[in-house]
């Protein structure tokens, strides 16, 4: 008897989605515009290990904040299944803004308070805001293309995530 309802409600919430794709594609693409904004200062995989090499880290060191991205990558089997819920959206928006204010924070406590930090310190300090932020991040992509694919038209699909990657492109 359940499975009766399903067509009806797919197509119910594909209705909804036509309704409101025009608002719908014009945050998600503002939304990856401006993240693009943001990438060229915390760029990963370039600024991170050049950093990491200027404060005379270890290549063990250096290796392991680079391979961040590989290693918590299981979070997203965490957050697929405890996070998913009814206020994903907030969830994944609090994700995010965690992950660059927990970033940006230490950027600018390195930055404008130079002299509270030994060099180990420093290290260290940098090391911690990296495993919340990628930890952070991984947490969220895997609900943010849920809630992307959700509210997008089958349809309209391919094209949203054609326009995500040019308004990325254009912002970083």
């Amino acid at each position: 008897m359940k499975q009766s309802h399903r067509p009806q409600a797919a197509r119910a919430a594909e209705a909804v989605a036509r309704k409101d794709f025009r608002r719908t594609a014009t945050g998600i693409v503002l939304f990856e515009l401006v993240w693009g904004l943001g990438v060229p200062f915390v760029l990963y995989i370039s600024a991170l290990p050049a950093y990491l090499t200027a404060l005379g880290t270890s290549k063990t060191l250096l290796g392991f904040v680079m391979s961040l991205w590989t290693i918590l990558v299981p979070l997203q089997l965490l957050s697929g299944h405890y996070l998913n819920g009814p206020r994903r959206l907030r969830v994944v928006m609090v994700s995010y803004m965690a992950a660059v204010g927990l970033r940006l924070a230490y950027d600018l406590l390195a930055l404008f308070v130079p002299g509270m930090w030994s060099p180990g310190g420093l290290v260290g300090g940098l090391v911690l805001a990296n495993i919340c932020y990628v930890g952070l991040l991984i947490l969220a992509q895997v609900i943010y293309t849920g809630v992307l694919t959700d509210n997008i038209p089958t349809k309209r699909r391919g094209w949203i995530f054609g326009m995500r990657m040019l308004a990325l492109g254009v912002g970083g």
